[in-house]
């Protein structure tokens, strides 16, 4: 669109830009200027402002992030078997020939039958025959304490099955009644005939 206007000069020759101006424009100068504009809408308000440019987003630095960092894992601490106070006291004798059998929390019947089978590996083995009770009760924390720092899961000690006539059998039964107290102990079962019978248990050691 093209708007022509007249030009007015004043006596001094500046060019006069208040509102009288348009008194000087001649009929055909308004005309042309209505044609000009046929069509146009007018803007509402005074002035059209610009679009507001987009806030800047300022992305914190790594050092500012508060970003959770992974826990190590912990191992647990071996549990002290050197002085733990074993209890002698068995509220329930076992025979010669009967067949042990204790199972903690967290096993499974499956495990306990692959247990009784023989199915886990034995990485070490006791022998507490001859021995008197406090040789017994040494050796067996010391050996136990043995298999929680190698990282052990499966042991076999080895009991006996007692004097021939005697009453009951005092290391079995001391055995029986030891593995019980120790909160190491996951499950514990008399062996096959192959590896002793009666006459020895698998220890299964908590991992």
């Amino acid at each position: 669109m093209s708007v022509i206007l007249k030009r007015v000069s004043s006596p001094q020759g500046n060019l006069h830009m208040n509102g009288d101006d348009d008194d000087q424009l001649s009929p055909e100068d308004r005309a042309l200027f209505r044609d000009s504009i046929q069509g146009t809408r007018p803007l509402r308000g005074q002035q059209q402002s610009a679009a507001p440019l987009p806030k800047r987003v300022s992305t914190p630095s790594p050092s500012t992030l508060n970003i959770a960092k992974p826990r190590k894992t912990v191992p647990p601490t071996p549990f002290n078997l050197t002085d733990f106070p074993l209890s002698d006291h068995s509220p329930d004798v076992v025979a010669s020939e009967t067949l042990l059998q204790y199972t903690g929390s967290g096993l499974s019947h499956k495990d306990m039958r692959r247990l009784k089978a023989g199915e886990f590996p034995v990485q070490s083995a006791l022998d507490l025959h001859g021995t008197t009770v406090d040789q017994a009760r040494a050796a067996f924390l010391t050996f136990l304490s043995q298999a929680q720092t190698q990282g052990w899961r499966c042991v076999r000690i080895v009991h006996g099955k007692g004097k021939h006539g005697a009453e009951a059998p005092i290391l079995k039964n001391l055995v029986n009644t030891w593995l019980r107290q120790l909160p190491i102990i996951l499950a514990f079962c008399s062996a096959p005939r192959r590896d002793g019978g009666a006459g020895a248990v698998y220890v299964l050691i908590r991992s």
